[in-house]
């Protein structure tokens, strides 16, 4: 599945999932099943096992990924007439890896790390693909580079590496800004990495 939020003429984002050239509209296909199955109150059921968040989805588990299994009839639009937002805006944690492969050590100059650099970036610096990323002030060396983000489905502490692909509920694309001149001020690459854009994610989370 490809998970995604999306909105149309200017509404609250809410989730979908992207097929083909059309979008599955999940809040309101569960709420057709719903009233298909006579349920009162459908939508309201709904919108609680389907909220707007990615993060409040995953949260709830078992009970919304089979409210959405349970789709018989989904209600869809063209992916041409809805903005596409970052699939997950509001993540508990957004946690990056620097230096996490050796050619990329050697491409930026740096000696190979015993164990790679850990930083954060915050949520008012995730957007959607294809928003503008926005130089901050004073900054002349503007620069970027694709990741890989690999996105936890479920509280984890203490996992095995065995066990650790057990907690990944998909993955998406990050493209991780940063303003080099303030990253390397000092030891800590946090100032260049947290302005506000500094993290376009998406198009979608994808779940094979």
């Amino acid at each position: 599945m490809k998970l995604v939020r999306f909105s149309t003429n200017g509404q609250i984002p809410r989730l979908g999932a992207l097929q083909g050239d059309r979008i599955v509209d999940l809040t309101a296909s569960v709420a057709a099943t719903l009233t298909a199955r006579g349920v009162i109150r459908a939508r309201e059921i709904a919108s609680a096992l389907v909220p707007a968040s990615t993060r409040e989805f995953l949260e709830g588990g078992a009970a919304s990924a089979e409210a959405v299994a349970s789709i018989k009839e989904p209600v869809t639009i063209p992916a041409a007439s809805a903005r596409l937002h970052a699939p997950i805006s509001d993540p508990g944690k957004f946690i990056c890896i620097g230096l996490n492969y050796r050619d990329h050590a050697l491409e930026a100059g740096q000696p190979i790390p015993k164990e790679p650099p850990i930083f954060a970036k915050w949520s008012p610096s995730i957007v959607g693909p294809g928003d503008p990323i926005l130089r901050p002030r004073g900054s002349s060396q503007l620069d970027w580079e694709v990741e890989l983000g690999v996105v936890i489905g479920r509280t984890a502490r203490y996992v095995s590496r065995d066990a650790a692909l057990d907690y990944v509920w998909g993955y998406t694309i990050v493209n991780d800004a940063s303003a080099r001149d303030f990253q390397f001020i000092t030891s800590q690459w946090m100032a260049g990495k947290i302005f506000e854009t500094a993290a376009p994610v998406g198009p979608c989370t994808y779940r094979g």
